[in-house]
């Protein structure tokens, strides 16, 4: 079996009960996983060792405090921007907020225009509106 091994990992042309395999056709995750010595760890072990570690929150998932016009859109003291963009997505679209002729374009009714200030708004501009009325929570 060592041979085998040898041979493929240096790019040989091996067989195995007849059957011809080329290095090209190999993958290394085949190669490692069953042709690995004891002391290799096999992917499946890293994979669970990643996953067994605490992920921290990113910038997108910290909840953040909520400044006065979108804190009465929303009716919450603190949320993450995460949050904040998918309820006004939701609220523009059951409310039908889009252009009929270019949907890129939202025209928000009152209770929105005071968050985001503008009477036409682009759909790429609206998390930059709505995160300006946001801040970031000091941890001390």
């Amino acid at each position: 079996m060592d041979s085998l091994r040898r041979n493929i990992l240096n790019g040989r042309l091996c067989t195995t009960r007849g059957i011809k395999f080329q290095p090209k056709n190999f993958t290394k995750f085949y190669a490692k996983n069953y042709f690995s010595t004891d002391n290799e760890e096999s992917s499946e072990t890293k994979g669970k060792q990643i996953n067994a570690k605490e992920k921290k929150p990113n910038g997108l998932q910290i909840d953040c405090e909520i400044k006065s016009p979108l804190k009465e859109f929303l009716n919450t003291d603190t949320a993450s921007r995460v949050f904040v963009l998918k309820y006004a997505w939701k609220y523009i679209k059951d409310n039908n907020l889009q252009n009929p002729n270019t949907k890129r374009k939202i025209i928000p009714d009152e209770k929105l225009k005071n968050v985001l200030e503008k009477d036409e708004v682009d759909m790429l501009e609206v998390p930059k509106l709505l995160f300006r009325h946001m801040s970031s929570i000091r941890k001390e």
